[in-house]
Parts: structure tokens; sequence; C-alpha cells
């Protein structure tokens, strides 16, 4: 609360964005120092994370659409 409190909030927020920055940054060399199966690993990991987003989004607007099923 207060101006130190946004002070703060925007002093975590900008360390996330710089550290995320980093990774999309390095992410070509990164992928090179990775063999084919570890980019198969990843690339099956990523697929059940969006899966699983979508999984909750269709719930979401079923529950929003029949709002018994959220019983």
């Amino acid at each position: 609360e207060g101006p130190a409190g946004w002070a703060t909030f925007f002093a975590i927020f900008g360390v996330v964005v710089a550290a995320i920055a980093g990774v999309f940054a390095a992410g070509g060399r990164l992928g090179a120092h990775l063999s084919a199966t570890a980019k198969g690993i990843m690339s099956r990991l990523m697929g059940m994370i969006l899966a699983a987003i979508a999984i909750d989004m269709i719930a979401t607007g079923l529950k929003a659409l029949l709002p018994g099923l959220a019983g």
C-alpha cells in the first residue's frame, strides 16, 4: 500500500520482464545446445500445458453458459 508498495511492485515487475526478455533473447542459442530428444520432450510438455489451458478455458465457458454445472 502507498508509494512504497507501488515502487516494490514495479521493481519486481521490471525484474520479471527483464528475465523473460533474457530467456527469449537467448532462446536460439539455448535451443542449439539441446538434443533432438530434449527438443521432442519440450515440445510434448508445451503441448500438454497448452491442452490443460484449453480444457480450463472450455470448462470456464461451460460453467458460465450452464450455471448448474458449477455446483
